[in-house]
């Protein structure tokens, strides 16, 4: 019913990090969710959008092609079944008795709320909310795009749900261009948000002792970007060894061949 997707078409890697003081970072030294193995872990987009939902969306994102929703321009694979939602917004497609087909936004608080009740009641752990490099290149818009994460977090305390920060590399440039603009946004999310600091009864997800981040998109061919040229090497040494943000154990996100390539 909602937007997400599973590990388990992939191979992950975890990689242990170095031996850095907790103490020394801004992260808090343990978690309620201590342990990555063993738990169902989902991957969170939260792209959809609707005219009107809370952050005043004046389009369809992710429901609509080209521009538009209509019968000749869907862009989702399967209706939602929306008898749950709080919100939900008419569209111009029909249901068989006339009435207006309607959706939900994944911004609404009360979408990403039901979105972990289900997890509860149904037996899933936590999940990856990812963070798209498209909405990370400037301030501006890494703050913007925060609110689905933020509903996130509120609500994985709320449903005692594990939470962590997904950065799929989807939408970087083939030339010139490196993955830099993630280290900043860590650091905001562990200033701004305290997203690792809110004590050892927190839910943000621990691996071997140490917050989970993962990295999507390495070893796609069909990427335009190749993985050795955009700074990765950077991240994952930021985020293992910053004396300040680091200290994290990181998984990649990487073809199911990989293996092969």
């Amino acid at each position: 019913m909602f937007s997400f997707c599973t590990f388990l078409a992939v191979a992950t890697i975890t990689l242990c990090c170095g031996n850095i003081a907790m103490a020394a970072t801004h992260h808090s030294p343990a978690s309620r969710f201590d342990a990555y193995e063993g738990r169902v872990m989902c991957g969170y987009q939260g792209w959809f959008r609707a005219p009107g939902d809370e952050v005043q969306s004046t389009g369809w994102g992710h429901y609509a092609s080209h521009g538009k929703f209509d019968a000749g321009n869907v862009h989702i694979d399967v209706w939602p079944d929306v008898s749950e939602y709080e919100k939900i917004y008419p569209t111009a497609l029909k249901m068989a008795d006339g009435t207006s087909a309607r959706v939900f936004s994944s911004v609404d608080a009360s979408t990403v709320g039901l979105h972990f009740k289900w997890m509860r009641d149904y037996g899933i752990d936590g999940v990856f909310v990812q963070r798209f490099f498209s909405g990370l290149r400037m301030p501006e818009s890494r703050l913007k795009s925060r609110r689905v994460l933020e509903q996130s977090l509120t609500s994985s305390r709320k449903y005692d749900r594990a939470i962590s920060v997904m950065y799929d590399l989807s939408g970087l440039k083939a030339s010139g261009e490196d993955c830099s603009a993630v280290i900043e946004d860590w650091k905001e999310l562990v200033d701004d948000l305290k997203l690792t600091s809110q004590g050892t009864d927190q839910t943000y997800l621990y691996d071997h002792g140490k917050p989970l981040v993962a990295i999507w998109g390495l070893g796609f061919p069909d990427r335009p970007y190749r993985a050795r040229d955009i700074g990765v090497d950077r991240l994952i040494n930021f985020l293992k060894h910053d004396p300040v943000y680091g200290g994290c154990s990181v998984v990649l996100g990487v073809p199911n061949y990989f293996r092969e390539l």
